[in-house]
């Protein structure tokens, strides 16, 4: 997306999109006490979540920890030094991973370590911990969490990385699935209405017909396109972009989900 706006946007052009949407917000873990992790670009949704909660007068205890290649390479610094110097609950840390030409550099060169995490963070088992940044960037701290005991039912992270759909949780139906060659979708609010064939996603065969669907990753992650099945049966396949909860509720991600019957949804 960022490629292509770099690519195709002028002055005046103007585009229909969707509102905010996903499940990476504060909300996700309302605590007092929170810790940021984030590397390279992955800083962006972070940063966003920081300068809302400055504008609308938040009160949270708050550490962020940054990582970058070099200390020319942080993104925000000059910001992210302004938040902490306006707010004492508010404490930035940024870890290098080489010293760059940066000679006066005084923070902390390497990686990410529990170590570092103990000494400079010593209550992050305390805190809700929101990570965002490369696969293996993300990777990594998940499992330094867990060898530091950190409780992951308090660990929420946005992925830029969108691999291939693997199954984590299958909704299919109990019945088997009707041998027809295909299936009519009805968007209950819309009215519209197409067929599709079982072996393509909700997703897919809506964007064939040219019926607008909200998506984004289309990878069964970001929860854009997760829609109520009002009427009939899906094959979901997905990548944490929903919550059992959700599914118990009759939510599917569209992007990753197959008909078994004939379906309405609420679009």
């Amino acid at each position: 997306m960022s490629n292509w706006l770099h690519a195709n946007m002028i002055q005046g052009r103007t585009l229909s999109a969707f509102g905010p949407a996903g499940a990476f917000t504060p909300s996700a873990g309302p605590a007092r006490k929170v810790l940021y992790l984030s590397a390279g670009s992955g800083v962006t949704p972070l940063m966003a979540m920081t300068r809302a909660a400055f504008d609308l007068g938040q009160h949270r205890d708050v550490v962020f920890v940054h990582s970058a290649r070099t200390p020319e390479d942080i993104i925000f610094e000059t910001e992210l030094d302004a938040l902490a110097q306006a707010s004492s609950a508010f404490r930035v840390i940024f870890v290098c991973e080489a010293q760059g030409e940066q000679a006066d550099w005084q923070g902390p060169i390497g990686r990410l370590s529990l170590g570092l995490l103990r000494a400079r963070v010593p209550d992050y088992r305390e805190r809700e911990v929101f990570v965002c940044g490369p696969a293996g960037y993300m990777d990594g701290v998940r499992r330094l969490l867990l060898d530091g005991n950190h409780d992951p039912a308090r660990y929420h992270q946005e992925s830029f990385n969108f691999a291939e759909t693997v199954e984590v949780v299958e909704a299919a139906p109990e019945q088997e699935a009707s041998t027809q060659t295909c299936f009519t979708v009805r968007f209950a609010r819309s009215g519209a209405t197409f067929t599709m064939e079982p072996s393509q996603t909700v997703l897919a065969a809506a964007r064939k017909a040219g019926v607008p669907l909200p998506s984004s990753c289309s990878q069964g992650i970001c929860g854009t396109c997760k829609t109520t099945v009002l009427e009939g049966t899906v094959e979901m396949k997905h990548n944490g972009g929903i919550r059992p909860r959700e599914i118990d509720k009759g939510l599917r991600l569209m992007c990753c989900s197959k008909p078994t019957s004939d379906l309405v949804l609420d679009l």
